[in-house]
């Protein structure tokens, strides 16, 4: 189950592969992007869509597997 959370404000949550997720996936303007969602691991991206951004205080970490 993935969250995406800002400033103490979760804006939304799925679960990657669910029947929902490649429902909106299919939906998106990722839906022409081959792979998108699909690697298992791989790198952290972070992006800006406008303007000047910055980022502080990003910390990772590897959890347990299950």
């Amino acid at each position: 189950k993935c969250e995406h959370e800002m400033n103490g404000v979760k804006y939304f949550e799925y679960v990657p592969h669910s029947e929902d997720f490649e429902r909106r996936l299919a939906q998106s303007k990722f839906a022409s992007m081959p792979g998108f969602a699909r690697s298992g691991t791989g790198y952290v991206a972070l992006q800006g869509d406008h303007g000047l951004i910055s980022f502080r205080n990003i910390k990772l970490r590897v959890l347990p597997p299950k």
